[in-house]
């Protein structure tokens, strides 16, 4: 017995040395083929040195770089760095996305190395590399496990560890096939189980496309988009909708990827009651976003001003599935079910509100209306005693009171609390509601 345990822990610390050998060897190889691809995205300082803004990598023979989007935007002017210390200016710019938070840019050195793109084959639990360019002590290689791959906004994301190094944005995730598996988005800093990076699918389809424009002149167009954006937001803010309308399209014009541009277009569409114009820009913005609850409250209310009830109710049951707490949603809910006459879900959710939110005493009247429509007419009572204690000369509070005992066939106890909302009506000059009171009171005369 003892023997074949002994030769069972032989065959496994031979499997493992084996693997550690393997995993020498891949790493070797990769990291003498990054050392070719992986470049340093940098501009001048004010001193004349040189501000490292990130990492990128060469994805075409034409010199191509992809980096992140938020890499590119912070200077007007950037160069690449190899590792052997060449560089290159960044002369255009062949495509960007801000959702994807990705850009390719072409620079003046063609006929470099260049990394194969392909995420296809990476799965939970995959071997990873990531890379640390900028520190002191030099290019180093970090290896990793693929912890989570998940979708959101639209965009594959993977979730990455990398053994404890600070990686810079930009740069790319690689398998064990030395193909990168995705671009590196955010790094965990000194955690080492929430690096993320945007799938290699989404930038494989443009890195043969021609340079659209310069760099400066990408530039240019971007702070004008955004001189749109805040002159359409300050627009919307004064009442001026159609022309918040008209500035927020010139910015779609520019840049196309922005969430909280269509949603803007959404709401000065709803402002100037073009509710078909507003939903389109409503559903555009959740095809950018699909996880943004307040552009699911904003298309919920504009289907209510459609009559719409039912897609209404299916905006409000997707913020609940990504916000169970909701206030707004379980409210919009609860005035919808009253609408439709659907009492019993009403019910659950004024319950639910109660329980979210304990300190509403105008939740008490809600509940008292909904037990009486579905004939519990103690509790409904109850609630509307315990508003009651909040409103004590109110005399709604007396007439609703005295309605349900009416509904109850209680007809002495109807009497003396309708007497009293009259009274109290009547000191308060509530003319409307006296009228009310004495169209009911005859009917409780036994």
């Amino acid at each position: 017995m003892k023997k074949v345990f002994f030769l069972f822990l032989l065959a496994v610390f031979s499997f493992l040395s084996l693997q550690e050998k393997v995993y020498a060897r891949v790493s070797s190889k990769i990291i003498q083929t990054a050392r070719q691809a992986v470049v340093s995205v940098f501009t001048a300082s004010p001193s004349g040195g040189k501000k490292y803004l990130g990492d990128g990598f060469i994805v075409n023979e034409k010199g191509v770089v992809a980096t992140s989007y938020k890499v590119a935007y912070q200077s007007s002017r950037i160069s690449i760095e190899l590792q052997d210390g060449s560089i290159y200016p960044v002369k255009g710019v062949t495509y960007y996305s801000p959702k994807k938070d990705l850009i390719l840019l072409k620079t003046s050195a063609p006929g470099l190395f260049r990394f194969e793109l392909d995420d296809s084959s990476l799965k939970v639990g995959d071997v990873v590399y990531s890379f640390s360019s900028l520190l002191e002590d030099g290019f180093q290689a970090n290896i990793g496990v693929v912890s989570a791959i998940e979708e959101e906004k639209g965009l594959k994301l993977l979730k990455f560890t990398a053994s404890g190094k600070i990686l810079l944005p930009g740069g790319p995730l690689i398998n064990a096939e030395g193909k990168v598996g995705g671009i590196i988005l955010e790094s965990a800093g000194s955690r080492q189980d929430f690096n993320l990076a945007l799938s290699s699918k989404h930038i494989k389809p443009y890195i043969n496309n021609e340079p659209k424009f310069s760099f400066s002149e990408f530039k240019k167009r971007m702070a004008k988009a955004d001189r749109y954006l805040k002159k359409a937001a300050h627009a919307y803010s004064s009442g001026q909708y159609r022309q918040a309308i008209d500035l927020t399209q010139e910015f779609l014009a520019i840049n196309p990827d922005r969430a909280d541009a269509y949603n803007l277009l959404g709401l000065s569409f709803y402002k100037i009651k073009n509710y078909r114009q507003s939903i389109k820009n409503y559903q555009e913005a959740l095809k950018i976003n699909p996880a943004d609850t307040s552009t699911h409250l904003n298309l919920a209310i504009v289907y209510l001003s459609r009559g719409q009830k039912e897609k209404a109710i299916d905006s409000y049951r997707k913020v609940l599935d990504l916000e169970p707490n909701s206030l707004q949603a379980w409210h919009g809910l609860s005035r919808i079910y009253v609408d439709l006459e659907k009492y019993e879900e009403a019910l659950a959710c004024y319950l639910r509100i109660l329980e979210l939110d304990p300190g509403n005493i105008e939740i008490y009247s809600d509940l008292g209306w909904v037990y009486a429509a579905i004939g519990d007419y103690q509790k409904s009572i109850s609630y509307f005693k315990k508003y009651g204690d909040h409103h004590s000369d109110d005399p709604e509070v007396y007439f609703k009171i005295g309605l349900v005992y009416y509904e109850s066939k209680d007809m002495p106890a109807a009497r003396k609390k309708l007497f009293k909302a009259k009274e109290l009506a009547q000191e308060q000059g509530r003319i409307q509601l006296l009228q009310n009171i004495t169209k009911v009171l005859p009917e409780t005369e036994e």
